[in-house]
């Protein structure tokens, strides 16, 4: 049982992690592209999702690559 909080406890904290270091590196294509909301005083930047994403298949991969939470089958289309 402390082994499966212990996993859960990093995965979620290298997923916080990484999901940080990903947005700040798409903040500048997304100021670049325009790809902004604009109903502010200053734009914001609207690639926040796309890193979620990202970062969340990344390590449901990753954990399920070790065995360290087994996914099943059906994982891939529903993270599709």
């Amino acid at each position: 049982m402390l082994y499966g909080i212990a996993a859960a406890t990093v995965t979620a904290t290298a997923s916080f992690l990484l999901t940080a270091v990903l947005a700040a590196l798409l903040r500048a294509p997304a100021l670049r592209l325009a790809v902004v909301d604009r109903r502010r005083r200053r734009p914001v930047p609207l690639l926040g999702g796309v890193a979620v994403v990202l970062v969340t298949a990344v390590v449901a991969w990753a954990g399920d690559r070790a065995g360290v939470v087994p996914l099943g089958p059906a994982a891939g289309r529903l993270l599709a």
